[in-house]
């Protein structure tokens, strides 16, 4: 599972072959984790509050355009 980008407390993953909508998986460090819509960037699924990722969603919205050729790459 390719890491596109790591923060202290948590890694963001876009993995391979995976379904629709198009989305990243934010997994903390104590193995929670979060899939986060790259369109909207809205959770879809997860045991995270979303308090605790706004650090890694400001970091999305900012590379979004990054993320979503990354989701393309990847799930071709």
């Amino acid at each position: 599972m390719p890491t596109i980008k790591r923060f202290p407390n948590c890694r963001i993953e876009i993995r391979f072959g995976d379904h629709n909508p198009p989305h990243f998986h934010v997994v903390m460090n104590d193995g929670r984790q979060v899939s986060v819509e790259i369109g909207n960037l809205r959770a879809i699924t997860g045991t995270v509050k979303l308090s605790e990722i706004a650090p890694m969603v400001k970091w999305a919205q900012d590379n979004q355009e990054t993320i979503e050729n990354k989701w393309k790459e990847f799930n071709p």
